[in-house]
Parts: structure tokens; C-alpha cells; sequence
């Protein structure tokens, strides 16, 4: 009886022993716990920049041509009246295309925050930017904006998408864009202007903190000549041929 009992006992332990481990040892159900989706602390600007240049001559001109009348009477007056239009031309837009390579910068207060170039199709994203207001900056030689962008309001986490331009070649041959700081005054600026032989037909001098010119330049120099000139002196923040979309110096 003992050994019976004994091999019983044995038995029945072993399986007490092992129905207890395997309690133990089996895992919970695991408890599905939800993480919130994170929100990034910084926003981003987006868009597209299009080229929209045109052929000139399609400038609209109309020219009208002097038309002197004698008088009837020796002596008498005579009358100049100007005719009906003998000659217009009409605008033939070129396609517009996609405006790769351009520079576009977002800034605050003209203080750089980040800049990219635009793809092949013309896009651009500023990333990582600080939750705020900015003012867009577009650069492209020879080339003039369209229209400028500020204002845009960038939120955390948020792409503010949509922001297209248009640019219009507007350059001539012979023109200049000239910066000065407020060292400088605007009357010390026509003049050192008119020093170098060039001729102001655009000025902008509401800015306390710059002044800018439009210049068409002499006839024997080339806008990179003229352009080193400029930089060169004092008082002078940029000269060239690159234009802004949003009031601020290159």
C-alpha cells in the first residue's frame, strides 16, 4: 500500500506540480494600449512658380504720327493734330512654362527663415518652419514677379499649400536694380546714380530701412558691368537683375 500510495502521490504531484507552473507561467492577454498620433511642432509653405514670359513686340504700341497742316493764309498759323493710329502691335504670350531652379525664401521681418529651390514642375516646399507669419521671396534672373505673397500664416503641423505665382520676364537690356541702406539718403543716391551716367525710371522711397531704383544704364555698358560698380560702393545693399516678391532686398 505504501508503494501504491507513494506512486500515487508521485503521480498526482507531478501533475499538481505542473497544472500550477503552467498557471503561472502563461501570459496575460496583452492590453492594447492607444498612442496619440504626434503633431509636429513646425508647419510648412508650399506652391508652384510658372513662367509667363512674353515676346516684345507684343508690347501694345500705338503710334500715332504728327500731321502738319499749312495754313491757307501766308503766314498764317499752322495746326499740328495727331492722327488715328498707323501702327499697332498685338501680344503673342509664349506657353507658359514650369520655373525650375528659382529661389524661394521664406522670411520674417527680411530676416531669412529658409529658402529652396523649385523642382522640375516648378514646386517648392519650405519646411520645418516655426509656427508664425511669413512673407515669400522669389528670385530669378532676368526675371520680375508677377505678384508678390506675404502674410501667410503658418501652423504647426499643417502644410499651407496653394501658394502659386506668376512671373513675367520684364527685364531690358539695359536696365538695373539698385538697393541702398538708410545710411544713405535718397538724394545722395540720385546722385552717385546720376555720377554713373544712369538714369532712374522707378524709384521706391517709402522704406526707412532701404532704398530701391530701377535704372536704365549707359549705352556702353552691360547690366553685369554696371552691377559690379554698384556693389562695390558704400552704402549699397545689392545691385542686379533679380527682382522680390515682397518688398524686401535680395
Amino acid at each position: 500500500m505504501k508503494k501504491i500510495i507513494n506512486g500515487t502521490i508521485a503521480v498526482t504531484a507531478a501533475v499538481l506540480f505542473l497544472f500550477s507552473c503552467s498557471r503561472r507561467i502563461t501570459p496575460t492577454e496583452p492590453r492594447l494600449l492607444s498612442t496619440p498620433t504626434a503633431v509636429s511642432a513646425f508647419g510648412s509653405i508650399s506652391g508652384n512658380i510658372q513662367l509667363k514670359p512674353l515676346v516684345c513686340p507684343p508690347c501694345p504700341i500705338t503710334v500715332r504720327v504728327p500731321i502738319i497742316i499749312a495754313s491757307p493764309t501766308p503766314g498764317g498759323p499752322t495746326d499740328t493734330p495727331t492722327a488715328e493710329p498707323t501702327s499697332t502691335y498685338t501680344p503673342v504670350p509664349t506657353a507658359i512654362t514650369a520655373c525650375s531652379g528659382a529661389t524661394v525664401k521664406a522670411l520674417q521681418n527680411c530676416v531669412e527663415k529658409a529658402s529652396v529651390l523649385t523642382d522640375a514642375s516648378g514646386n517648392f516646399k519650405l519646411s520645418n518652419l516655426v509656427p508664425g507669419v511669413y512673407d515669400l521671396q522669389v528670385t530669378i534672373p532676368q526675371y520680375d514677379v508677377d505678384n508678390s505673397m506675404t502674410g501667410i500664416t503658418v501652423t504647426a503641423g499643417v502644410d499651407s499649400a496653394g501658394h502659386n505665382l506668376g512671373v513675367i520676364k520684364r527685364w531690358a537690356p539695359g536696365e538695373l536694380m539698385v538697393f541702398f541702406d538708410a545710411t544713405v539718403t535718397d538724394a545722395q543716391a540720385r546722385q552717385i546714380i546720376a555720377s554713373y551716367g544712369c538714369t532712374i525710371t522707378t524709384a521706391y522711397t517709402n522704406n526707412p530701412a532701404f532704398l530701391s531704383y530701377y535704372l536704365t544704364i549707359p549705352a556702353d555698358k552691360t547690366p553685369p558691368q554696371m552691377e559690379a560698380v554698384f556693389s562695390a560702393l558704400p552704402g549699397v545693399r545689392s545691385a542686379g537683375r533679380e527682382s522680390y516678391g515682397c518688398g524686401c532686398p535680395i
